[in-house]
C-alpha cells in the first residue's frame, strides 16, 4: 500500500515524531493507526518513544514501499534518532525521555516540525523562541497526547496552535543550555557528564530539601517539567539562585538546626558531591550565569512524584514533608560522626529505629529528628571528674567489648555519659564508677563463652606468642569444643584476668 502522502523525515525530527508526522498528513489519529494501515501491527504504548533494532527492522521494508523512500535512507535516520546515550542505568534517572509531549507551540503554529530535544529532560525552553517547552495546553490546562493533531492544535479542546497569543515574556535559556542544545547531536564524554550533572540537579530540585534520593528508570509524570529545569539550571550557574536554594534549605530544616549547616544545608552538599564538571565554587566558569530576576523567579517547590512509592508510605499522615528528614545510614553516621560498626551495634540492638522494616542495611532509613531527641535527652553538662573515652580507648578492648557497646549502654541508661561534643558521638564523657562497673559486666559476660585468640589479646595486653605459651603453660584453657579449638576458655581467661589484675579499672 502506498500512501497517499509521503513526506520524507527532517532534521531534528525523531523516529516516533516522524511517523506520527506521516500519520497527520494522511489523516490517521495517530501512529497505532498508521501501522494498523500499513499492515504491521499494533505497539504498545509504552513502546512508542523506545523502539528496539528488530521493532525498527521489522517496519522499514513496508515503510519504505509505502512512503516510496530509500530502506537504507530511513534505516539510516532511525539509526541517527536512536540514541542510547540518552538510557543511561548509571544515571540517577535511566531514561531522561518524557513519556507525554513538550512542544514549543510557537514552532508548530509556524510550520515547523516536533525537535527531538524538546523531550529531553535537560532542555527547559525553545532556544529559537525563547518560549518554555509546554506539556499540557495553554487554553484547557490538559495534559498534551501523542495525536496525529498535535501539531495543529490540542485534540482535547480543538483550540489551534495559531490561535494562541504569543507570551510576550522571554525564557533566555543559560549558556549551559544553550551548549547542551547543540552538543547532544554528537556528546562527549565531558557533555555526557554535564548531561548527568543536571539531570542530578534536576532531581535534587525536585525535592529540594531531601537528602534521600533512589534510583529512578524513566522521568516521573507531573505537570511544570520545564519550570523545574529551568529552576534546575538556575541554581547550578546563579550564585543568587543557589543562596535562595540554602536559606531555604536553612527554614525548612529549622528542627535539625542544633545539627548546624551539615544538616540544614546536607541537600546542598549533596548535590554538590554528586556534580561531575559544574561546581558551586566556580562561578566565573565558562558555564554560568547571573540572573538579576532570580530572587524573584526561583520558588523552590516539593514534587511528591519524585518520593518512590515504597518510601511514601513511610511518611506519617501522607505529608511528604516529612520525607525532608529521612536519612540513609551513611547520612546518619555523618550526621553524629558515628562509626560505621558502632552504629550499627545501635540499630541491632534497636536502640535506634530504622522507619522502614527491611533488614537490608543500605535500605534502612531513619528520621533525624528522632535520633536527635533521643541524643538530646541525655546532654548535659558534664562534671570535671569524668573520663573520656572514644572507640580506641584501650580500657574497652581490656574488657572484651567495643564503643558500639558503649553507645547502646548509654541509649539504655545503663552508663551515665554525656558527649563533650553536642551532638557528636565519636567520643563520650563517662562517669567512673558506673562506667567501671559496666566494663567488669561486660568482661563477665563475655567470658561465658569462648573468646577468640585476638581478643584476649587484647584482654591480657599481649601478643599471640605469649598467649601461646600460657596455653601450654596451662595458664589458660583452650576452649572445649572443636569448632572452637581456635579460641580461649572464657572462665580460665577471665580468672586469670581477676588473679593478675591485668584490667585496672577507672
Amino acid at each position: 500500500m502506498i500512501l497517499g502522502v509521503r513526506p520524507p523525515p527532517e532534521e531534528n525530527e525523531s523516529w516516533f515524531t516522524y511517523l506520527l508526522r506521516v500519520a497527520n498528513k494522511n489523516g490517521l489519529t495517530g501512529v497505532t493507526q498508521l501501522l494498523e494501515v500499513l499492515g504491521l501491527g499494533k505497539l504498545k504504548t509504552s513502546r512508542w518513544l523506545h523502539w528496539s533494532d528488530e521493532e525498527i527492522s521489522k517496519i522499514i521494508p513496508t515503510l519504505s514501499a509505502s512512503l516510496e523512500q530509500s530502506s537504507d535512507r530511513l534505516r539510516h535516520f532511525a539509526d541517527f534518532s536512536h540514541k542510547r546515550w540518552q538510557n543511561d542505568g548509571a544515571r540517577v534517572c535511566a531514561d531522561i525521555t518524557t513519556k507525554h509531549p513538550r512542544v514549543c507551540i510557537d514552532c508548530l503554529a509556524e510550520g515547523r516540525q516536533m525537535d527531538w530535544r524538546w523531550q529531553l529532560a535537560i532542555f527547559s525552553c525553545c532556544p529559537h523562541h525563547k518560549q518554555f517547552l509546554v506539556d499540557i495546553c495553554p487554553a484547557c490546562k490538559t495534559l498534551l497526547s501523542w495525536h496525529s493533531s498535535l501539531f495543529g492544535g490540542c485534540i482535547h479542546c480543538n483550540t489551534q496552535w495559531t490561535e494562541i497569543q504569543a507570551n510576550e515574556i522571554l525564557i533566555e535559556p543559560s549558556p549551559l543550555e544553550l551548549q547542551l542544545w547543540n552538543d547532544v547531536y554528537s556528546p562527549s564524554a565531558k557533555t555526557i557528564g554535564l548531561i548527568d550533572d543536571v539531570v542530578n540537579t534536576v532531581f535534587a530540585i525536585a525535592r529540594p530539601f531531601d537528602t534521600v534520593s533512589h534510583q529512578f528508570q524513566t522521568l516521573p509524570e507531573f505537570f511544570g517539567m520545564s519550570q523545574l529545569i529551568s529552576r534546575s539550571y538556575m541554581v547550578l550557574q546563579s550564585q543568587g539562585a543557589l543562596e535562595i536554594w540554602r536559606e531555604q534549605c536553612r527554614d525548612a530544616r529549622a528542627s535539625l538546626v542544633e545539627l548546624g549547616d551539615r544538616a540544614l544545608l546536607a541537600p546542598v552538599y549533596r548535590l554538590e558531591s554528586k556534580l561531575n564538571y559544574c561546581s558551586f565554587e566556580t562561578k566565573g566558569s565558562d558555564f554560568s550565569f547571573e540572573d538579576e530576576k532570580s530572587d524573584e523567579m526561583i520558588s523552590l517547590v516539593e514534587y511528591s512524584e519524585f518520593i518512590r512509592p515504597a518510601r511514601a508510605k513511610l511518611i506519617p499522615g501522607n505529608h511528604d514533608m516529612n520525607a525532608r528528614f529521612h536519612v540513609d545510614r551513611e547520612q546518619l553516621t555523618s550526621l553524629f560522626n558515628l562509626a560505621s560498626e558502632d552504629f550499627l551495634s545501635a540499630v541491632d540492638n534497636k536502640q535506634i529505629k530504622p522507619i522502614n522494616s527491611t533488614a537490608i542495611i543500605r535500605d534502612q532509613l531513619f528520621d533525624s529528628r528522632e535520633v536527635l531527641e533521643l541524643v538530646q535527652s541525655f546532654c548535659k553538662k558534664i562534671p570535671s571528674s569524668w573520663l573520656l573515652v572514644s572507640h580506641r580507648d584501650i580500657q574497652l578492648r581490656r574488657h572484651i567489648c567495643g564503643y558500639g557497646d558503649l553507645l547502646n549502654a548509654l541509649l539504655r541508661h545503663e552508663v551515665q555519659a554525656v558527649p563533650p561534643k553536642k551532638f557528636d558521638l565519636s567520643s563520650v564523657s563517662v562517669e567512673p564508677i558506673s562506667f567501671n562497673k559496666w566494663l567488669i559486666e561486660q568482661r563477665e559476660n563475655a567470658c561465658k563463652q569462648p573468646v577468640s585468640k585476638p581478643q584476649a589479646c587484647a584482654a591480657l595486653g599481649c601478643g599471640l606468642k605469649k598467649l601461646d605459651h600460657m596455653v601450654k603453660s596451662g595458664t589458660l584453657k583452650l576452649a572445649a569444643f572443636k569448632h572452637e579449638s581456635g579460641s580461649i576458655d572464657g572462665p580460665s581467661l577471665l580468672e586469670h584476668c581477676k588473679l593478675k589484675s591485668r584490667i585496672k579499672d577507672y
